[in-house]
This record gives structure tokens, sequence and C-alpha cells, in this order.
């Protein structure tokens, strides 16, 4: 690999892991804020959160973009294992890098028709992903300098040089670490029993505010009153207070009642059954 291509491919690798890491992000905010708005959600039809808010924009649960972080990481560690390894490793790493483009490619072109043609919607860090898989892919396959069936046998020497390498054991085993870890202990979105709706555009954002604005508001409504429960000691001491008045205001009443009809005759009894003068018996 000429030292141009080796540079290009380091751009495009950590261009890509960059990319990635922001569309997990970006993934991460839609799980707790579905209303999350990204920059690359232009409109309707340019949107990375509708995209990634699809069935397409996970695999078992987990974002795609976590593996295709994981991917250009990989990637990553091969172009400097070719730049600091031995020159048979710096010979072989085109083919490795090539064969992964190759893998890569077939499940970029997958998402590619999932978002142009199912989805029918323009995924701007989608399409950054595809441009540094597709020219990692170009530049490796230019690279190359010995026939593809013959890398089982330069990996497999390879394989014994890696083994004698302590800083290549340790870095392997982080970038395994890693990736399980990003893979394991990224949340889920409600388990993966729920397909997750498209999330709302800015535009459809902006025709809710104008209807919100536009309503009619509701004038003199009276609002609820909470029910407050009475202390007992406060109704006891009411109805006491109560009973208290009745009593002052017995005597008064009785004082003004007229006398009834037969108490005067009663009167008249007593008085020994004498009728006034005038009144026959």
């Amino acid at each position: 690999m000429s030292p141009i291509a080796r540079k290009l491919a380091f751009v495009l690798a950590i261009g890509g892991l960059v990319v990635s890491v922001d569309a997990a992000y970006l993934h991460y905010r839609l799980l707790f804020d579905p209303l999350y708005t990204s920059f690359c959600d232009i409109s309707a039809t340019v949107s990375c959160t509708q995209v990634y808010a699809s069935r397409f924009g996970t695999a078992f649960g987990v974002p795609v973009s976590v593996f295709g972080a994981i991917w250009f990481t990989g990637a990553l560690l091969l172009l400097v294992g070719g730049e600091f390894g031995a020159r048979a490793l710096r010979d072989n790493v085109p083919g490795y890098l090539f064969a992964l483009s190759t893998v890569a490619l077939g499940v970029v072109l997958y998402l590619g028709y999932a978002s142009f043609f199912i989805l029918k919607t323009l995924c701007p860090l989608c399409l950054m992903t595809y441009a540094a898989v597709i020219g990692l892919y170009v530049i490796s396959g230019a690279a190359m300098t010995f026939p593809m069936t013959t890398l089982p046998r330069r990996a497999a020497s390879d394989i014994r040089a890696w083994i004698a390498s302590p800083v290549a054991i340790a870095l392997t085993v982080l970038f395994f670490a890693g990736a399980g870890s990003a893979i394991a202990f990224f949340p889920r979105g409600g388990g993966g029993t729920a397909e997750a709706g498209p999330a709302p555009s800015q535009e459809q954002r902006s025709e809710l505010e104008r209807f919100l604005a536009s309503a009619p508001r509701v004038s003199g409504v009276r609002p609820l009153v909470p029910h407050v429960q009475a202390d007992p000691r406060e109704i006891r001491g009411g109805a006491s207070r109560r009973r208290a008045c009745r009593a002052e205001r017995l005597p008064a009443q009785l004082a003004v009642q007229p006398r009834p009809h037969h108490a005067n005759a009663s009167s008249r009894l007593r008085g020994g059954g004498r009728r006034p003068s005038g009144e026959s018996a």
C-alpha cells in the first residue's frame, strides 16, 4: 500500500469511527427522548432519526451504528498493525482489509436499499459511513499484490507472529472486551419487544405548535376545589355551639308565643264555673 493510500485509509477509518460513535449516541438519545432532534434532521425525507428509529436501525436489539463502530475500530487496528508491524504483516494488511470491506459492503448496500427505497429517507450520517466503507473497499482492493486464495496461508503465519507479541495480544483482548461490552450493555428500547415508530420530523413538530397556538382558549373555567377532611374535634365543637345557641333562643321564643285557648278555659273552671254577665247557659 502506497503512503498516500495508507493515509487515505487512515482518514476513512477514523472518519467512519467518529460518525458511527455519533450515530450510536443519537440512537441512545432517542431511546430516552423520542422528541430529540439531531442536526441531520433537515426535513421529512432527510432525517437520521427516522432511519435509526425504524426496524433497519437495529440488529438483534443492538443499534447498527454500534456494529459499525466496532468494524471501523478493527479496520483501524489493522492499519496500525500494518504501519508498525513486521514487513510481512504490512504486505498482508490490504488483503485482510479487503476481506472485511467486502462483508461490510454487502451490509451497507442492503441498508442503503432499505433507506432509499423502503423508508424513502436520506440519512446523512449513514451516507458518510457508506462512503467510508466503499472507500476502504476500493483502496484495499487496489493495494493488494497477491491473490485472495493465498490469504489463509498468510493469516496462519501472521497469527504465529501475533502470539509471540504481548502488545498485539493486549490490544486484541481490549478490542474484543470493548466490543462485547458495547453490545451487551447498550440499552435496549423496550427490551426489543416492540418496534419503535418513526420519530416526528421538524415539519410535523412545527405544524403541531401552530395548531396549539391557533386553538381557542376556554376562559371562566371554575377550578376544582380539593376535598378537605375536617377535624372530628372541630365537628363536635361546632355541634355543641349550635346546641347552646338554640338553648339561648328557646326562652325568648317561648316568651312571645300566645297562650293557648284551653288555658283560658281551665282558669274559668278554677274560678267556680262562673260565666261573665250577659253569657247565657
